[in-house]
């Protein structure tokens, strides 16, 4: 909603505590099946982070998105040792919500200005395998 009316700075708020409580569903119970909506969220806030120039939130957004390639990775290799509808589902419905975002970023924000990003904020750290 906040969006919508373009008060982007409550949208980026809104969606920041979403993920707070998203995170540690994620991290410390291990419980991968809300990263979709930690995906949709991050992509969803692209638009507010670009309005607002809020390039440090992007970034960590994109360290996000980046770091949920070892997921998949776990999560392909369990699906090798058996077959796993579900888990099959959840492999594919985590890689369309990466895909969104990069999409997203892609064609919200211009190739020097990501450049730009990634070198100036290094508190967010990327790992050059999740690039």
């Amino acid at each position: 909603l906040h969006q919508l009316i373009g008060d982007h700075k409550s949208s980026i708020s809104s969606y920041q505590k979403a993920m707070d409580i998203l995170m540690p569903w994620i991290v410390e119970a291990g419980d991968v099946s809300p990263v979709p909506n930690l995906l949709s969220i991050a992509t969803r806030r692209v638009s507010s982070c670009v309005a607002e120039k809020e390039w440090k939130v992007l970034k960590d957004d994109i360290q996000t998105v980046a770091s949920v390639r070892d997921i998949i990775d776990q999560l392909k290799e369990m699906c090798n040792n058996q077959f796993d509808l579900g888990l099959n589902t959840l492999i594919f419905e985590i890689e369309q919500y990466q895909n969104g975002f990069v999409s997203s970023v892609k064609s919200q924000v211009n190739t020097d200005t990501l450049v730009n990003i990634l070198q100036n904020y290094p508190e967010v750290n990327i790992d050059e395998d999740d690039a």
